[in-house]
């Protein structure tokens, strides 16, 4: 009973968070949610079955969501950030290199991919822990805002 409880709960989650993508509650969008929230929960169950791992830890669930909600935090501020200096029109584009902290090389690829979804950095290159982007930014700002965003990302899973 409580492991039904559990895909239950976890159903109605994705359910939210697929409204809370989509910006919009409409009947195809509720169908859309409704079948493909189970869709994934079910194959998400399939994999772990086969991977043999019985259950996934909570901290790896509380640093996923941290870093979801900070990801989204920084391509928000991103996008405006990226509009204000188009407006302006003094921008320049940087190569900036970061070091990270974390060792885990899947963690390294998804602050890779938070950083080329956010508008106006792409990242370059990953060798180990460094990260090597490009980046519009105000023609006489510091680089550093830039690298304390990124260097953000990383602390849920530190």
């Amino acid at each position: 009973m409580k492991k039904l409880f559990r895909f239950f709960q976890l159903y109605v989650l994705l359910i939210l968070f697929w409204f809370a993508i989509s910006g919009e509650f409409n009947w195809s969008n509720f169908f859309a949610g409704t079948f493909f929230s189970f869709l994934v929960i079910l194959t998400t169950q399939i994999l772990l079955k086969q991977m043999h791992i019985k259950y996934i830890k909570w901290a790896f669930v509380k640093n996923t969501s941290v870093f979801f909600i900070v990801s989204v935090r920084h391509i928000v501020k991103s996008a405006i950030s990226q509009c204000r200096l188009v407006i302006k029109n003094k921008f320049e584009y940087r190569i900036i290199h970061i070091e990270l902290k974390v060792q885990d090389s899947f963690v390294i690829a998804m602050i890779a991919n938070v950083v080329t979804l956010s508008p106006g950095t792409v990242t370059m290159a990953i060798d180990n822990q460094n990260l090597k982007i490009i980046s519009a930014i105000e023609s006489n700002e510091d680089e550093r805002q830039i690298i304390d965003e990124i260097l953000m990302l990383q602390e849920a899973f530190i």
